[in-house]
This record gives structure tokens, C-alpha cells and sequence, in this order.
């Protein structure tokens, strides 16, 4: 490239903003949970600032801890494309996750400053190899190209171009031409129908459930690592040294999560002794004495657990970015 930014304070690290909009050295931190249960089941740390890329390794992780027993994973736009489409029909998973641009409305505006006329308006006859624009007019074949991916594998693309001429008298032509162009040109991935097909079932109701289980599961641990354990922000540098961290971060939260579905099932059995949190209230009742005790055990062993280990890693890091 013709231009590489490194950090000097975390070579591993990348170069992004983050959620606040701010400009610093990333790590995208991946967890896959457990909808029922809100445990998480496996955990990843990547060198990136997108998610593409993430979710076959992050299944393969799951399915090294729970086997077959992973059928279905629910995630957002940004883990849907054809080529994570294309890993989960191998691995026999259903993957529930929007596709990005299904709604047809293009993000480019026309000449007449309304929305370009989306990809959706054009009919494609893959088999035949062309396509057919808004006003009925065939679009042929123009190029194929190859486009690399954030995880370096490739996909095909397939371009289609109208003629200039038929695009300069097309009635079409306000709404479906950008401001100075004369030829309308559209883009078509090799086996773009796993994704037509993919945001027809996103569009029904069975893809909506489930769309709204992930907002109320998943995002909540998410929120709740953020929060309570400032999963936001690593004390390490380097890539290893991170990853140990978060796999420290997500024991605790897992044994604090365990700990509460235990005392839950006390509650629903009417046994006493236990702290829980009343809906719609959301009251804390008073930690018993072993309550007490089991809390200030766990903690003060992750404690000595994440020192020692943090440690030992500090002897192997770069003393000029080792934190």
C-alpha cells in the first residue's frame, strides 16, 4: 500500500475509530452466547476493525466446546455475506442475520436528488448471463472481476452496463442515473442468490423473532461485560496479551452468570439463602453470609489469577510497548 499506519504503543493492534468516534489502536473482541442461559460458550480477539471475517472462526471455536449442538447462530448485518453464508451451509448451521442493503433503498442519489433506483428494481438471469434494467431493456455482461475479502478469500463479481443511447432517452433516467453519468452500470456477485434468499427469510416472521431474541440476549452481555467489567478498554498490549485478558474477563462473567442461574433456581424452588434481582422492580435482596464469602473468594483468586498470569506474559513482551 502506499501508505501503513502502525501504532507505536500496540504494533498488533490496528488503527480505527471506535464507538465514540475516536481514533486509537483496536482490537475487535468476539463473543458467541448462549441465548438461554446468556453463558458465553467461546470467545475470540481479532486485529481488525470489522466483524467480516469473524464468524466461521468464532462457530468453529463454539463447535470445538458443544459439538453439533450449535444448529443456529443469530447475528447482525455485519457478519452476513455470501462467503459466511457459504461456510455455514458446510457446517450444517442456519444462520439468522440481516442482509446489508436488503431494504432496496440505495445509499447514492439520482439526478433529481431522490434515491438511485436500487439493485432490486433490475431482474438477473444468472443462468443466461444478463440482466434486465427497470425500463426492460437487456443489460450485458460487461466484466468479472475477482474482490478480496477482509479474511482474504475472494468472491466473483459480474458487472452489467447499459448503453449510453438507451439510457439518454430512458424515462427511467432521472431516478435511475447519477448526476453526470450517462450509462447505468450494476454489480452482481457469483451466487448473490444465497443472499436474495437469506432477506426473504430475515423479511419474514420467523427471521424477525429472531431477530428480536438476539436484541434481548446477546446485546445485554455485551452491555453487561461493557459496564461492569470495562470490556471496552484492555490494560494489556499485543495480541496474545489481550486475549489472555478477555479469557480472564470471560470466566468471571460466566462464573458470576452460573452463580446467578443457580441462585435463580433456588428462588423457583422457594429454598433460601441467595441473591437475586426482582422483575419489574429490579430489587437487590441482601447477600446472605455465604453470599458474602463466595463472592470475596472468586474475586480475590481471579485476582492473583490474572496478576500472576499477567506477569509472566509481561517477561515475553517488547519492553518498549509492554504495559
Amino acid at each position: 500500500p502506499a501508505k501503513m499506519t502502525v501504532s507505536v504503543w500496540d504494533v498488533d493492534a490496528v488503527i480505527g475509530r471506535d464507538k465514540e468516534k475516536v481514533l486509537c489502536p483496536l482490537y475487535n473482541t468476539q463473543f458467541m452466547v448462549a441465548c438461554g442461559s446468556d453463558v458465553i460458550l467461546s470467545y475470540g480477539v481479532f486485529a481488525q476493525c470489522t466483524d467480516s471475517g469473524t464468524l466461521s472462526p468464532m462457530i468453529d471455536r463454539t463447535q470445538s466446546v458443544v459439538g453439533d449442538r450449535l444448529q443456529k447462530v443469530l447475528a447482525d448485518a455485519g457478519y452476513c455475506s455470501l462467503l459466511e453464508l457459504q461456510d455455514c451451509i458446510e457446517r450444517d448451521i442456519e444462520l439468522f442475520a440481516p442482509v446489508s442493503g436488503a431494504d432496496g433503498v440505495s445509499a447514492h442519489k439520482a439526478a433529481d436528488g431522490k434515491p438511485l433506483l436500487s439493485q432490486k428494481e433490475f431482474t438477473f438471469f444468472p443462468e443466461e448471463q444478463r440482466c434486465q434494467c427497470p425500463a426492460g431493456h437487456e443489460m450485458p455482461r460487461r466484466a468479472c472481476s475477482e474482490k478480496p475479502r477482509a479474511d482474504g478469500r475472494r468472491v466473483i463479481e459480474i458487472r452489467y452496463e447499459q448503453a449510453a443511447d438507451l439510457c439518454g432517452v430512458c424515462s427511467f433516467a432521472s431516478r435511475c442515473l447519477k448526476a453526470g453519468s450517462t450509462r447505468r452500470s450494476v454489480a452482481r456477485l457469483e451466487g448473490q442468490e444465497l443472499l436474495d434468499a437469506q432477506a426473504a427469510k430475515m423479511s419474514g416472521e420467523k427471521g424477525k423473532s429472531q431477530a428480536r431474541l438476539r436484541g434481548q440476549t446477546v446485546e445485554r452481555v455485551f452491555g453487561d461485560g461493557k459496564l461492569h467489567r470495562n470490556q471496552n478498554r484492555q490494560n494489556g498490549r499485543g495480541l496474545q496479551r489481550v486475549e489472555a485478558e478477555v479469557g480472564l474477563l470471560v470466566v468471571a462473567q460466566n462464573v458470576l452468570r452460573t452463580y446467578n442461574l443457580r441462585l435463580a433456581r433456588k428462588k423457583q424452588m422457594n429454598e433460601p439463602d441467595g441473591l437475586y434481582m426482582d422483575t419489574p422492580e429490579i430489587k437487590l435482596i441482601p447477600l446472605a453470609w455465604k453470599t458474602v464469602v463466595v463472592h470475596t473468594v472468586t474475586y480475590f483468586v481471579l485476582g492473583v489469577v490474572c496478576y500472576f498470569v499477567f506477569d509472566y506474559a509481561s517477561k515475553f513482551a517488547d519492553p518498549a510497548y509492554a504495559g
